[in-house]
């Protein structure tokens, strides 16, 4: 005789374990479909700069991150290489309300999301979930990137005329011509490098000066803007020029945070060295000959 509690019993169980499979099938399912729309929206976003589906399938949080990571791309007006974006799901792991996604492609990644309602939205890549941190991060990447864009033709103004000084400060270390020098600098600085050069002759002679001025001396350097005047600083070095802006261009009116008008001869003895390397005619200490002084 046929126990009907029990055949009922086993027939409740195989439903609910069959139920449990088939939901487990339409999750991986619409996960699949969340990270192909995810893939797909980021590249209709950089295609086209339509962020609709990617907005579809994304975490508020992590779009407003894209999209200000995006923000920053466009002004940085230069060329950013990109990942393959044409890529799939391989794997997915499920736990409770999130999952895991791993993709296809030569480097990993890997794709992580959560069920928000009946959908399932990514919310973060490669162990990485977006925190308040970042967003502070992202933004003020925005605002300096906004400021340097604003001050970028005064910027290249600044490096072409130094770049011209550089050359001409050596021309004149040589043949002690000033016209070119008088047209990238103020009265002052002019009247400064002869007398550098003066005592650049009684110190020890030119000769020392002449041959480390031909060793080749590689430099970097930014430039900081306030009101009209401006500071071209060398990179990992205190070492500054200082320029004034004019009606046409900028000037340059002194060195290592000193004006040109107040530099005497007391402080050229003081501090020969960081003066020649101002003018660039002289190496960084780390790589100057050593008997150089």
């Amino acid at each position: 005789m046929i126990n009907l509690k029990k055949t009922y019993l086993l027939l409740l169980l195989l439903a609910f374990i069959g139920f449990g499979c088939t939901q487990n099938k339409t999750d991986k399912s619409k996960i699949e479909d969340a990270c192909n729309k995810f893939m797909a929206g980021r590249i209709a976003l950089e295609e086209k700069g339509d962020s609709s589906l990617l907005q579809s399938v994304t975490e508020d949080s992590l779009f407003k991150f894209i999209m200000l990571n995006e923000q920053y791309i466009k002004l940085l007006n230069a060329p950013v290489s990109s990942p393959d974006l044409h890529i799939y799901p391989q794997k997915v792991e499920i736990q409770g309300n999130c999952a895991t996604c791993l993709m296809s492609g030569m480097e990993y990644y890997q794709i992580h999301l959560c069920r928000y309602g009946n959908d399932w939205k990514v919310n973060g890549e490669n162990g990485r979930r977006i925190t308040p941190e970042m967003f502070v991060k992202v933004l003020q990447q925005i605002a300096d990137q906004k400021i340097f864009t604003k001050e970028r033709p005064a910027r290249d103004s600044v490096f072409v005329i130094v770049n011209a000084f550089f050359t001409t400060v050596k021309q004149f270390f040589k043949d002690q011509r000033t016209d070119s020098l008088q047209q990238l600098c103020s009265d002052a600085s002019v009247s400064f490098i002869k007398r550098l050069y003066a005592y650049a002759k009684i110190r020890a002679g030119l000769k020392p000066l002449l041959e480390e001025m031909e060793k080749p001396n590689y430099l970097s350097a930014d430039v900081k803007f306030e009101n009209d005047k401006a500071v071209y600083k060398f990179y990992d070095e205190e070492t500054t020029i200082l320029l004034q802006r004019t009606e046409h261009a900028y000037i340059i009116t002194g060195f290592n945070g000193t004006e040109s008008r107040y530099i005497n001869e007391v402080q050229i003895n003081q501090h020969y060295t960081d003066l020649l390397r101002a003018l660039k005619l002289i190496r960084p200490k780390q790589y100057r000959d050593k008997a150089f002084k």
